[in-house]
Order: C-alpha cells, then sequence, then structure tokens
C-alpha cells in the first residue's frame, strides 16, 4: 500500500466489506488488525481489530484505499492506511451529528 497515489477524494463513496456505501466522516470498524500509518496523540505498532476509526479520505479507483483516523480506546487515536475491503460501516456521519445534537439538548 502506498500514499504516493493521485487519486485521494473526500467526494463520493466506496464499499465496505459488506457492500455498503461508506464516505469521509463516516465511522468505521477495522476487520483485521493493521499497522500504524502515522502517529496521532499516540504511537503504536499495530492498531487492533474492532478499532473504530473515521473516514478521512480514499482512493477513487482501485485498489481503494482509505484513510482513517483511528481510536485506541482511552489512549488516544493514530493513522492507518487499509483496504476498503477490510472495514465495515458502523455509523454515518448524520447520525453522529445528530447523536450530538440530542445530547447536548438534554
Amino acid at each position: 500500500m502506498t500514499e504516493d497515489r493521485d487519486d485521494w477524494v473526500q467526494e463520493g463513496e466506496f464499499l465496505d466489506a459488506g457492500g455498503k456505501a461508506v464516505r469521509s466522516y463516516d465511522d468505521v470498524i477495522l476487520l483485521d488488525a493493521v499497522p500504524q500509518h502515522a502517529a496521532g496523540n499516540v504511537s503504536v505498532e499495530i492498531i487492533p481489530s474492532g478499532s473504530r476509526c473515521t473516514v478521512l479520505f480514499f482512493t477513487a479507483s482501485a485498489p481503494q484505499l482509505v484513510d482513517l483516523e483511528c481510536y485506541l480506546d482511552r489512549q488516544g487515536f493514530a493513522f492507518a492506511l487499509v483496504p476498503a475491503d477490510r472495514l465495515r460501516l458502523l455509523q454515518r456521519r448524520e447520525d453522529k451529528l445528530t447523536q450530538r445534537r440530542e445530547g447536548s439538548a438534554g
């Protein structure tokens, strides 16, 4: 995998492992443990399977890669590059915004 591609986008969508459409800022779950691509506020060797991540960018053409910000429990976050077919949609960005609004209204 390489970040040296020139087709990184935030517009449009890609399909996850289950065939669901995913867009930038949607949350996904890693289906496999992956190496960290870059440190965030923590540096880890491996980001575990099952980690929740937010889609930042993805490549427009095959093979599709996804640039993710992955959350490591209370430790913080780190970044990963992952093939699109190794992810599963968890929550759409609109649903995250709705939850935040409902949480702040109470």
